[in-house]
């Protein structure tokens, strides 16, 4: 009689969880940018994937199924940070989250966002600043920068814009 190795009992579905992992700890960790929070999440995801097991379709793409669970994870993390000044509001994490999932490769780092946010121009950087990181109102920011509110809500569409190229020419670099 053989001798039976434990991957002739593996489960395909465990399988299929553990061949995100790395991807999904980038990929979270680039949204939350803290290694204790991303450890938070990805167990949380990993518990949600395993919860939803019967719901997952065989032979379509699990990285991209994984990727949306692990947003919602991370949405549900940030509702309960919600107070931190230094969390970046949901459209820039939106913004962010579909860049960094659509990366083929493992996820980059997130000193790519940084060099990003340092090549806009300064009063969309401050305007980023004051709306993502400090969490203002368009009339908040538009005092403090002295612009009306569709001069502000202008400087972040462009500022998303200009974030949004940089993000898709840094994941080409990766890539090359």
């Amino acid at each position: 009689m053989s001798a039976l190795t434990i991957k002739e009992f593996s489960d395909p579905y465990e399988d299929l969880i553990e061949s995100v992992q790395h991807r999904l700890r980038g990929y979270v960790f680039s949204l939350l940018g803290n290694a204790a929070d991303m450890q938070d999440v990805v167990q949380e995801t990993n518990r949600v994937l395993w919860r939803k097991r019967e719901q997952f379709e065989d032979g379509t793409n699990f990285w991209a199924w994984a990727a949306k669970i692990a947003y919602f994870q991370v949405m549900a993390h940030r509702k309960k940070l919600s107070r931190d000044r230094h969390v970046f509001g949901n459209e820039l994490l939106h913004l962010m989250a579909d860049e960094m999932s659509e990366e083929e490769g493992d996820v980059a780092d997130t000193a790519i966002l940084d060099q990003c946010l340092g090549k806009l121009p300064d009063r969309q950087r401050t305007a980023v600043e004051q709306f993502y990181l400090k969490d203002q109102s368009l009339s908040e920011i538009s005092r403090a920068m002295e612009l009306k509110e569709n001069a502000v809500s202008q400087l972040l569409f462009r500022a998303r814009k200009s974030l949004r190229h940089c993000l898709q020419g840094a994941e080409y670099q990766i890539q090359s």
